[in-house]
C-alpha cells in the first residue's frame, strides 16, 4: 500500500479563473506569469522539477485544470486509488476516452488522425529518440495509453520522461535542423494554431510505457472513465475488442493478432456507415 504523505499531486492553474476550478485534494501549481505558452504544462513542469528536490517512494503527478471534467473523477477519488497499489508500481495513469485508445493501433496514429499532418513529425521525433523501433508497427493498449499527461509517477520514470522531454526543448529552441522545424510547425486545435512539439510531449509517457518492459504500471478502469464525443465510442464491445487484439499482439508477438485487429477495425467501421 502508498502511503497518502507519498501522493503529490499538482494542478496547474494559469488565472484567477482556473484556479477557482481546481480540486481542493490536490496542490495547485502557479503558472499564472506562463511565460512560454508554447510549451503548454511542459513549461510549469520542468519549472517544478527545476526547484524542488524529490523523495524517491513519492508519486508526483501534473493535472490540467480540466481533469475533473474530463475523467469525472475527484482529487480524493484519485488519492484513494493511488493508496490501494503496491509501493513496486512506478506509474498509475487516469486516462479517459478509452474509445480513442482502442480504435487506433497506437497513439501516434491516434493523434494524426486528429489532426492531419503530425504523423511526419511524430515518426521523425520517435526514430530520433528510439532509431532502432519499428514506429509503424508499434501497438499501444489500455496498459500503455496515456491522454492529456493525467498520470502519477515515481522520480525514476519522470526523470526518463524528461530527458526526452529535454531534448525536445533543446532542439525545438535550437530551431536548427528539420526535426526542430518541424516540431515547431503549427497545428490547428479548436480552430486555434498550436506547435506540433506539445502533441509529441502529451505522449512521451506512452512511448516510454510501450516500449520498456520495465516499467510496471497500473491504470485506473478506462472503461469507467469518459469516452468521447465520437461515432465509435457508441460501440464499446467491439471497442474492448480491440484492445484485446493489441494486447495479445504484444504479450505474443504474433501478427495474427494484429492482422485481425485491421480486420475488426474495418469492420466496426462499416457496422457504422451502415447505421446512419
Amino acid at each position: 500500500m502508498i502511503k497518502r504523505s507519498q501522493v503529490h499531486i499538482f494542478q496547474i492553474f494559469y488565472s484567477e479563473a482556473t484556479f477557482a476550478t481546481l480540486d481542493p485534494a490536490f496542490t495547485p501549481l502557479d503558472n499564472t506569469s506562463n511565460e512560454r505558452p508554447d510549451w503548454s504544462e511542459l513549461w510549469p513542469i520542468r519549472r517544478f522539477f527545476a526547484g524542488n528536490q524529490l523523495f524517491e517512494d513519492g508519486y508526483y503527478g501534473f493535472f490540467s485544470p480540466k481533469f475533473g471534467r474530463k475523467t469525472d473523477l475527484s482529487g480524493e477519488t484519485v488519492i484513494r486509488f493511488i493508496e490501494k497499489q503496491s509501493p513496486e508500481t512506478d506509474l498509475i495513469g487516469f486516462s479517459p476516452y478509452f474509445d480513442g485508445n482502442a480504435f487506433f493501433v497506437n497513439i501516434f496514429e491516434q493523434g494524426s488522425f486528429n489532426y492531419p499532418g503530425l504523423n511526419e513529425t511524430f515518426k521523425a521525433a520517435v526514430l530520433h529518440f528510439l532509431p532502432g523501433l519499428n514506429f509503424d508497427g508499434l501497438a499501444t493498449d489500455s496498459r500503455s495509453n496515456i491522454f492529456c499527461n493525467y498520470f502519477a509517477a515515481k522520480p525514476r520514470f519522470w526523470r526518463e520522461w524528461l530527458k526526452i522531454c529535454n531534448a525536445i526543448f533543446d532542439i525545438s529552441e535550437a530551431n536548427d535542423s528539420d526535426l526542430g522545424k518541424m516540431l515547431n510547425s503549427d497545428i490547428f486545435y479548436n480552430g486555434h494554431p498550436a506547435p506540433s512539439k506539445v502533441f509529441l510531449i502529451e505522449r512521451i509517457a506512452t512511448l516510454l510505457l510501450a516500449t520498456d518492459q520495465k516499467w510496471k504500471a497500473v491504470h485506473y478502469n478506462p472503461m469507467e472513465l469518459p469516452l468521447s464525443n465520437s461515432l465509435i465510442s457508441a460501440y464499446p464491445k467491439d471497442l474492448l475488442i480491440l484492445d484485446s487484439l493489441k494486447i495479445a499482439f504484444n504479450q505474443t508477438g504474433l501478427p495474427q493478432y494484429l492482422s485481425l485487429f485491421s480486420e475488426k477495425r474495418v469492420e466496426l467501421l462499416d457496422l457504422i456507415k451502415k447505421s446512419r
